[in-house]
């Protein structure tokens, strides 16, 4: 396992060029919804899903 230096920042590109092949394999059906549902069942994503769902906060 690498060890993670704290004081070096994220390889933006990385993270974002990871993305975007994860997206255009969902696009292209190569990612099935049983793929990406243990992340969306997650209950920190349920959280967010029900935050989302409610709208914006009122204040």
């Amino acid at each position: 396992m690498q060890r993670v230096n704290p004081f070096k920042p994220l390889v933006v590109e990385e993270v974002v060029e990871r993305a975007i092949n994860n997206y255009e394999k969902q696009t292209r059906g190569e990612m099935t919804p049983d793929v990406l549902r243990p992340w969306f069942e997650t209950p920190l994503m349920n959280a967010v899903q029900r935050d989302w769902r409610a709208g914006p906060a009122k204040s």
